[in-house]
């Protein structure tokens, strides 16, 4: 209930357990999604999630069971940091042991991704379409 009260601060009834039941029906692999995981995966590209979501990502990972192509390695409900802080990035970069430039980001949200290349790193090379906005400071083809 201390979730609830904090979400929903104008104090109507929440079923938790009924929105513990409906969140993973909001997530499903967008079509060659799996595909394009195991093939970064079998090339070994390491991949890690990063994300803000409380400890119910564990209810996608039930789902989806993506541990099977990368790591739970970020999350800001164990980390106590959340996205878009900088400082979180920079932790994640210290943390891999890799320089900015050798990582590529991918996220839903573009300003966010702005926010985070802008600040961190001053440049960067975009690709865009209607479900993920890749972020690099190499600069890399897509092929559609």
């Amino acid at each position: 209930m201390e979730l609830a009260r904090k979400v929903f601060t104008d104090g109507r009834d929440v079923d938790l357990e009924g929105l513990k039941t409906c969140m993973p029906s909001g997530y499903s692999y967008i079509e060659g999604i799996e595909h394009l995981l195991l093939s970064l995966k079998q090339n070994n590209y390491e991949m890690h999630a990063f994300t803000n979501y409380p400890i119910w990502y564990q209810l996608i990972e039930d789902k989806l069971e993506l541990s099977k192509y990368l790591s739970w390695t970020f999350c800001s409900c164990t980390y106590g940091k959340r996205k878009p802080n900088t400082e979180f990035f920079m932790e994640a970069l210290e943390h891999l042991k890799v320089d900015p430039a050798n990582c590529i980001f991918v996220d839903d949200r573009f300003l966010l991704f702005l926010f985070i290349y802008c600040t961190l790193f001053g440049y960067c090379h975009l690709y865009e379409n209607e479900y993920l906005t890749f972020f690099s400071s190499h600069p890399f083809r897509v092929n559609e």
